[in-house]
């Protein structure tokens, strides 16, 4: 072996970058082997990140210490947040990228974190060993293409869209994983030796123009917003110095009569692609053929970054012809005269069966082997991310003899989207979506670090500096939590605020003045920034002075008021409002603006998560204390384990089929077993009496 390493990455995508980072931060010796090494962290499709479900996972990867959410932070060129007509557990943040920026930053951290070695070159064979014991194969380490052996007990393949991927423009084809770089068959063929079920997938990505050949005047600007909301959870967020505007113009009736008349030369109908596309991103041909009355498909024309004359049309990925989707382009308005620097194109590629892998996505064929991102099913940048984490984080906790990191549907996205692929499996790529979790409310964009910052330091993946700052943000949030109940509000500073008293019990009025008095608190501690200080506790408010809080009228926090209209956008502006009135008693009716000044960005980045947190904690109150209850209620049965020695077709009254299932997907716990697809709840009663009695004889094993 030319060299050794504790921890192989194969593939240098979102997933291989989270994946390499995760294992290094765990302390062992990593090595990074991609095709490319300038193309590190590359967006092949529209470069942005975020949105709703996919935004959460960002949020959630950066929590946990990855790479995603602070890259960027330090690259976008436009953000807005999504869905704020609509309740928080939708709410998320979608940035645009500069795509070259981004790649670069993401390589330049990888370079500059300890453990990591960077190699270019091609896997085209992952060595095994036997096992003595007769067991499966383990992973020894891979080989490339140029003959040099690489040796490592543990690999995670995060090849993306590369195993023996074929591009489509139209009827010619040719074998790449995305445009201009070779395609990894030699790697497909040799997993297929090793009998790994793979499957056939399809994606696809829309043409790219040249931003001087369009007509501005009759696209609609989709600005960015101003904001310094940010998906790091332990960095402020660094505003650019200019933001770049989207824009958005629609199909017509030409356009989908044109694309109609044009289908059969798709690779898509023609039956070159066999693949399965994404559902939740088809094809412009796909929209046309599926929703036949709908004329006018909404394009948004994404910039692709500060120094280049690209523009990406989202919405409008297509395999037709080249010369027919510049016949489509000029029937778009604005579109008329773009150049098209390059065509759109469908890619298919092989996908391995998720139901082949462990709940730590490891791979059933092979031990010591690893699977994460597109590569298992999934589509998106983020999705690919998050599993690159967990599976670096997890490959690396084995090789230590620690047990794998605690994520599940109770906790986090990232673990609704592992236990969907390793128990449902996909037959198409699999998107995250905020529906897919049964527990949203309780896992927002606004709590990720609150949810995980925790167990990322309980297992070692955040920095001295990180876990600094996550302990005391989470002590000033429980600490002003605590004080909600403590606070009163007169009625004079009622009055300055258009308040009535009112018998009525009106809930949102409560939650405002609640609210209002947790910003109070806050605002007087952001004066002086502690966050990087010896970690004091925020000290309880005194007892009020009888000037300040007249005891005649007083009322609790909790008392009936009745409150102007106030809709969900207007709730933190009106709570800002009601904290600054009470933390000024005689000033009178304030704005946000007089409020005191954060002494830093440190300050104003708690500022932003303390107050996003608690005033979801307050309007949610009644919801999200059912939603706890309900997890504690199933706790009990879904996390009871399943030993990997139980035998499902032992289980009497279960069909012949639902134990193939069982066997074949080997869930880890109860709740695992009941989301396999297939099984149902008659089967799951007869399960929990199976598996009593089996734990019930192991234990008197034990004993005896």
């Amino acid at each position: 072996m030319e060299l050794s390493f504790d921890i192989i990455v194969v593939g240098g995508g979102h997933s291989g970058c989270e994946a390499v980072h995760a294992a290094a931060r765990l302390g062992l010796n990593c090595c990074l082997v991609t095709m490319r090494l300038d193309g590190i962290g590359h967006m092949p499709c529209n470069p942005s990140i975020g949105g709703p479900a996919k935004g959460h996972l960002t949020r959630e990867i950066d929590a946990l210490g990855g790479l995603q959410g602070s890259v960027t932070d330090a690259t976008y060129v436009n953000v807005r947040m999504l869905n704020t007509g609509k309740g928080a557990s939708v709410q998320a943040l979608r940035a645009q990228s500069d795509r070259i920026g981004y790649s670069m930053e993401m390589r330049r951290r990888l370079e500059l974190t300890p453990n990591i070695t960077l190699v270019e070159g091609e896997v085209t064979q992952i060595l095994t060993q036997p096992d003595p014991a007769g067991g499966i194969p383990a992973t020894r380490g891979v080989r490339l293409a140029d003959g040099r052996e690489l040796a490592a007990s543990r690999v995670v393949i995060c090849p993306g869209t590369f195993t023996r991927a074929v591009c489509f423009v139209g009827d010619r084809r040719h074998e790449a994983g995305r445009w201009g770089e070779n395609s990894a068959m030699a790697l497909g063929y040799d997993l297929e030796q090793h009998g790994i079920r793979t499957q056939r997938l399809k994606t696809g990505t829309s043409p790219r123009i040249d931003r001087h050949s369009l007509e501005y005047t009759a696209l609609t600007p989709q600005l960015s917003e101003w904001r310094t909301d940010a998906f790091s959870n332990y960095e402020p967020s660094m505003l650019p110095s200019w933001f770049l505007p989207c824009w958005l113009t629609r199909t017509t009736e030409a356009t989908c009569r044109l694309i109609l008349e044009k289908q059969h030369t798709s690779a898509l109908y023609s039956g070159a692609v066999t693949g399965t596309g994404p559902r939740y991103c088809p094809s412009i041909e796909d929209k046309v053929v599926r929703f036949p009355d709908v004329m006018r498909h909404p394009i948004f024309i994404e910039p692709d970054g500060l120094n280049v004359d690209i523009l990406y049309l989202q919405g409008l990925s297509t395999s037709l012809p080249l010369e027919v989707q510049r016949e489509f382009l000029a029937s778009i308005p604005g579109l008329e005269h773009a150049k098209i620097r390059r065509p759109g194109y469908a890619v298919e590629y092989d996908a391995v069966n998720p139901l082949d892998l462990t709940h730590q996505l490891e791979s059933r064929q092979i031990s010591g082997l690893y699977c994460a991102g597109q590569f298992n099913g999934t589509s998106g940048y983020e999705e690919a991310a998050a599993q690159g984490l967990f599976a670096g984080a997890c490959a690396a906790l084995s090789l230590l003899g620690r047990e794998p990191l605690p994520l599940s549907r109770e906790n986090s996205y990232i673990g609704v989207l592992v236990d969907d692929l390793t128990t449902r499996g996909t037959d198409e790529p699999y998107r995250m979506l905020t529906a897919r979790c049964e527990h949203r409310l309780l896992l927002r964009h606004d709590n990720a670090f609150l949810r995980l910052g925790p167990i990322a330091r309980d297992w070692g993946l955040l920095s001295a500096q990180q876990i600094a700052t996550l302990e005391a943000l989470r002590r000033k949030v429980h600490a002003l939590d605590a004080r909600l109940a403590e606070g009163r509000i007169t009625a004079a500073q009622q009055q300055a605020l258009g308040l009535a008293f009112s018998r009525s019990e009106t809930r949102r009025a409560r939650e405002l003045v609640r609210m209002g008095a947790a910003i109070a608190a806050l605002l007087e501690q952001l004066g002086s920034d502690d966050t990087e200080s010896d970690n004091s506790e925020l000290q309880p408010a005194p007892p009020p002075a009888a000037e300040r809080w007249p005891t005649a009228q007083d009322r609790p926090l909790g008392s009936s008021l009745d409150a102007p209209a106030v809709g969900v956008s207007g709730y933190m502006d009106s709570a800002i409002e009601l904290g600054s009135v009470i933390a000024n008693p005689h000033s009178g009716r304030l704005g946000r603006s007089d409020a005191p000044a954060p002494a830093s960005l440190q300050a104003l980045h708690f500022w932003q998560l303390a107050s996003a947190h608690l005033s979801v904690e307050i309007l949610y109150e009644g919801y999200l204390e059912r939603a706890r209850a309900e997890i504690e209620k199933v706790r009990g049965h879904s996390e009871l384990p399943i030993p990997a020695d139980f035998d499902f077709h032992a289980v009497e009254g279960l069909l012949i089929s639902t134990r193939q299932l069982l066997t074949r997907a080997r869930p880890a716990t109860l709740g695992q077993a009941a989301r396999v697809s297939g099984v149902t709840p008659a089967d799951m009663a007869n399960l929990l009496v199976a598996l009593r009695r089996f734990l019930a004889a192991s234990e008197l094993l034990k004993q005896g």
